[in-house]
């Protein structure tokens, strides 16, 4: 093929490893390859904050196709956080 199917960016929203300017500027470089057809689909991993997911839905102009999440009790399995965003 001639194109990146999903690079999933991980961004470990719960040790807020990096300021959200730089999350979302590199999401925005992200975009630019979808819109040249160099990437077809943008997905998230690592996502367990509700408030920075809800933050980049509302400003990417692509929102992710895919939320990619380990699972665990200690985190009630992130059911309150998906129930609120989704």
């Amino acid at each position: 093929t001639t194109y990146i199917d999903m690079p999933f960016f991980f961004h470990n929203f719960c040790a807020k490893l990096y300021p959200y300017n730089k999350m979302i500027q590199a999401w925005k470089v992200l975009e630019e390859y979808v819109q040249k057809g160099v990437i077809r689909y943008l997905g998230m991993t690592s996502v367990h904050d509700k408030d920075h997911l809800e933050r980049l839905m509302d400003d990417a102009t692509i929102r992710p196709s895919i939320i990619q999440n380990r699972f665990h009790s200690n985190r009630q399995y992130d059911i309150p956080v998906m129930q609120e965003v989704f």
